[in-house]
């Protein structure tokens, strides 16, 4: 993992302690032509936060999309949706570094989320019951016919 250098210099490396934040883009969760390596690799980025957040529990990872701002690098096909601030995504980096963000440890988190509905289900997502993820059925199977 590109973190490793940073646990390994922590006084504890197996309790590595701070906040990262990994900056990464909506295309993760989206199949469209022309775009398998871009987004294979924000989905691969994403997924080492959530294994992070699982082997180092005391160290919190993240991952945020910041939206869309209208900046002179944007895409002209993109200049009618960028309507989101820096200081969005300043204020969502600030709000999951500080303690009240400690739920969406290992989450994936946008800027254009709702902070107040999100922590109007803590509990949910605490307890990941809001994750999408999916069953390796083979492992499943194996699993029950071990357990039979």
């Amino acid at each position: 993992m590109p973190f490793e250098a940073f646990i390994r210099s922590q006084p504890n490396p197996n309790e590595p302690v701070g906040t990262i934040i990994s900056v990464n883009f909506n295309r993760a969760g989206v199949i469209y032509l022309g775009s398998s390596a871009h987004a294979t690799s924000k989905l691969a980025n994403h997924r080492s936060m959530e294994y992070l957040n699982l082997e180092y529990p005391t160290l919190w990872a993240f991952t945020l999309i910041p939206g869309i701002m209208k900046t002179d690098l944007i895409d002209p096909s993109y200049e009618l949706y960028g309507k989101d601030k820096a200081g969005h995504t300043g204020a969502l980096a600030l709000y999951l570094a500080s303690t009240r963000g400690d739920y969406l440890k290992g989450s994936l988190t946008s800027i254009n989320w709702d902070i107040e509905e999100m922590e109007a289900h803590k509990e949910e997502i605490k307890n990941d019951l809001l994750k999408t993820t999916w069953i390796p059925f083979f492992l499943l199977a194996l699993e029950m016919a071990f357990n039979d």
